[in-house]
């Protein structure tokens, strides 16, 4: 069975085509295509003439599953710091989702709907999570990061067709966010107690989500980060308060 090369339309990862077949699945981003064929002759060495196989162009195989815009990548047609716009298609229907001002979203030109009803069980401290209904039993995920927006469909990123994972934070993790809430009624409150145990908890979620660490070397530096915040807060809570003594 000959198998020829050819590049994916989504990532350009090169693919391993089945000339049997006509097929191909990106090993990186997981999308199957059919490959167009084109026949055209050369001499062989005994002056015969024989078929060679050449890959003139890729097209996605349809299905409910496959995620598809315009037979190539997809795209944002509109992408700023508060609205992105997505135009892809699954199987064979087009879908539409614009975003806009980072509260409405709207699927199709219908009415807008506000995203802090479409609110997911998956969001937490790291990422916001919001269900997107696109009708026939379709759900996107609205998946906020800071300013970065990303809509994603069976788990791909729809601007590209690569897989997309929703940060996942222990529920361990929980515990710190706890402490250090404890920490801002207990120890030191105010604008200043308040941005400390928001960085607190932040950062030690982050290591908690940390893949490349081991779950002992995760606790260990949160507890580590705790400690030393704890410590930072205190020392300026009682600095402050002497200095009012006076």
């Amino acid at each position: 069975m000959q198998l020829v090369n050819s590049k994916c339309p989504s990532c350009g990862l090169v693919l391993k085509v089945n000339e049997q077949t006509g097929t191909a699945i990106c090993d990186y981003c997981g999308n199957e295509y059919v490959v167009e064929k084109d026949v055209t002759t050369s001499k062989s060495s005994d002056n015969a003439t024989s078929n060679i196989t050449d890959n003139k162009s890729i097209e996605p195989l349809y299905d409910d599953k496959t995620l598809v815009i315009n037979g190539k990548r997809i795209l944002t047609t509109n992408n700023n710091a508060n609205s992105c716009e997505w135009s892809f298609s699954i199987g064979n229907k087009n879908y539409n989702v614009l975003f806009e001002k980072r509260k409405f979203i709207s699927v199709n030109g219908e009415d807008a709907i506000k995203i802090a009803k479409l609110k997911s069980k998956e969001s937490n401290i790291l990422e916001t999570v919001h269900d997107v209904d696109l009708g026939d039993g379709k759900v996107a995920k609205l998946c906020m990061r800071k300013k970065e927006f990303t809509l994603v469909y069976d788990g791909k990123n729809l601007e590209n067709g690569r897989p997309y994972e929703i940060t996942d934070v222990p529920k361990w993790a929980f515990v710190f966010e706890v402490l250090y809430i404890v920490n801002f009624f207990l120890i030191m409150g105010g604008a200043v107690g308040a941005c400390v145990s928001l960085i607190g908890a932040v950062v030690s979620a982050t290591i908690a989500s940390n893949k490349k660490m081991n779950n002992v070397a995760k606790v260990l530096a949160s507890v580590a980060l705790y400690a030393v915040l704890t410590v930072i807060s205190f020392f300026v809570a009682s600095s402050v308060a002497a200095t009012l003594r006076k």
